[in-house]
């Protein structure tokens, strides 16, 4: 009998024991937090250069007005030569083309000057100087007096002006007969100015009334320079 009671007392520590249902579950390893990938960063487009604009052609710079003064138009003196490339080298933005014509059997020559495809002005041998007929209004004289002023404006800016009255009687060279007022101030007698008044009432064979033909316009407006070493 006394050898079962150490039996029966192992039986009931075992049967005391914790439950395997009731042992404490092994603690659990923190879990690792995933790992967040790397944002992906948008793939960077190639930088286009910024357009640049064409390049503008550099432009020549514009010329100086040409103004008619007493013995200068401009560059242009009794000392410059008449030929093509004195006059390009003179007259720098404009463009100079030679031209000739034939009259009575003889072969002449001239030059005319030009700028963003207008003509300007025809130069030509004189007796001796030079000849310019002016065919543009862009150039004047020192008072802005040129092709299109009135007579009144052009004795109103030089009080000093003389005129006279020409009258071409017969045809000559193709032209037909004409009368004009012809005005030269002293200071300047390589410049002179022609006012049309073939048609102007009450013009005769005298010079008319200055009031007469105040609102005529200068028709034509031409230089004489003289040949190299004139005018002392």
């Amino acid at each position: 009998m006394k050898a079962l009671i150490p039996l029966v007392v192992a039986a009931l520590c075992v049967a005391c024991g914790p439950k395997k249902d009731d042992a404490q579950p092994a603690e659990k390893a923190p879990e690792k937090a995933a790992e967040k990938a790397p944002e992906k960063t948008p793939e960077k487009t190639a930088e286009k250069a910024p357009e640049t604009a064409p390049e503008k052609a550099a432009e020549s710079p514009k010329p100086a007005p040409l103004v008619v003064k007493p013995r200068t138009l401009g560059p242009i003196t009794e000392k410059t030569a008449l030929d093509e490339a004195a006059l390009k080298a003179a007259l720098p933005g404009y463009t100079v083309e030679r031209k000739t014509f034939e009259a009575e059997g003889d072969t002449y020559e001239s030059f005319a000057v030009g700028r963003d495809n207008k003509h300007l002005m025809t130069l030509g041998a004189g007796h001796g100087g030079i000849d310019i007929d002016i065919d543009d209004a862009s150039i004047a004289d020192e008072k802005g007096i040129s092709l299109g002023s009135t007579h009144g404006q052009l004795v109103a800016a030089w009080p000093d002006m003389t005129c006279t009255l020409f009258e071409l009687e017969q045809p000559t060279d193709g032209i037909d007969p004409f009368k004009s007022v012809d005005c030269k101030r002293p200071a300047a007698p390589a410049l002179w100015y022609r006012i049309d008044v073939t048609d102007a009432p009450g013009v005769g064979k005298t010079m008319p009334d200055a009031k007469t033909i105040a609102e005529r316009p200068i028709t034509s407006f031409k230089v004489s320079y003289p040949p190299l070493g004139g005018w002392k």
